[in-house]
């Protein structure tokens, strides 16, 4: 195959995939120079709770609707982000980031570390006319979970899709060490750089399906000096591992912790 044969090709695979993308998410939009239409579309979600069309599920972008039906709830039912600022670290294919800002969020910003992910959170905020007040970026992984973010950026809400970040459980074999130890590093360097993000007062929102890791989260919150509440009916500690649908872990600044102004940490007045 000459040069000029695999770059028509090449083309041609862009434009088809375009032509895919349009054809799945039933809309006739134009091309725009902004969108990344090089990732295929594995799938079309219908979803009453979306205004203006489905979610399109790009390739290498995962996609479980049980994850993130408890925080759904919250977000359509209870109005938890009305009216605040709000960060979703790991949007994915942008469901909640999009469901937040047709449920009254005044702004949010979306990160991920995967690129397909990006690109596919901002293909359905444009297709589902939910672009305003929604910044999608890239971030890093394990440590540099909020490179996405700006250094005194905060938010009165913040959402993570910890679920994906927990190494899964094949044939239900325990996963090797060393991907709990990168998960772990993961967990704590969120937790430990949240608090420069969480405006006073905001609270922080885990999706979790996995028993464990609720007791790691926890735990490693709770030694952060954290407040954290199971926000489920369920008993969490009686069920299997594997939790069906997600629950979801709130996680607020205790009382008495120090509080970050200015860059930095003082501690807050005594109420005595």
């Amino acid at each position: 195959m000459t040069a000029l044969q695999g770059e028509t090709m090449r083309i041609l695979k862009t434009l088809f995939l375009m032509w895919l993308a349009v054809s799945f998410c039933g809309c006739s939009r134009e091309y725009r120079d902004d969108l990344d239409y090089s990732y295929g579309v594995v799938q079309t979600w219908p979803m009453e709770s979306l205004l203006f069309g489905d979610l399109v599920q790009f390739e290498s972008v995962p996609l479980d609707l049980d994850e993130t039906e408890s925080l759904r709830k919250l977000i359509i039912d209870d109005s938890i982000a009305a009216n605040r600022n709000v960060l979703e670290v790991g949007t994915g294919t942008g469901l909640i980031a999009i469901l937040c800002l047709q449920n009254e969020a005044s702004r949010v910003v979306a990160i991920d570390w995967n690129p397909a992910a990006v690109a596919n959170a901002r293909y359905n905020a444009a297709a589902l006319d939910s672009e305003a007040n929604l910044e999608v970026r890239p971030t890093g992984r394990k440590k540099a979970v909020f490179s996405g973010v700006q250094e005194k950026e905060k938010f009165d809400l913040v959402i993570v899709n910890f679920s994906d970040a927990i190494p899964p459980v094949v044939a239900g074999n325990e996963v090797a060490k060393s991907e709990i130890d990168d998960h772990d590093v993961w967990r704590d360097a969120l937790l430990d750089q949240l608090k420069s993000h969480l405006s006073v007062g905001g609270r922080c929102l885990f999706i979790v399906h996995d028993k464990q890791a609720i007791t790691r989260l926890v735990d490693a919150a709770e030694g952060e000096n954290y407040q954290t509440k199971v926000l489920d009916s369920r008993d969490w500690e009686t069920l299997e591992r594997e939790i069906r649908p997600s629950m979801v872990v709130e996680i607020r600044v205790a009382a008495n912790a120090e509080i970050v102004a200015e860059g930095e940490f003082i501690s807050p007045p005594s109420t005595q």
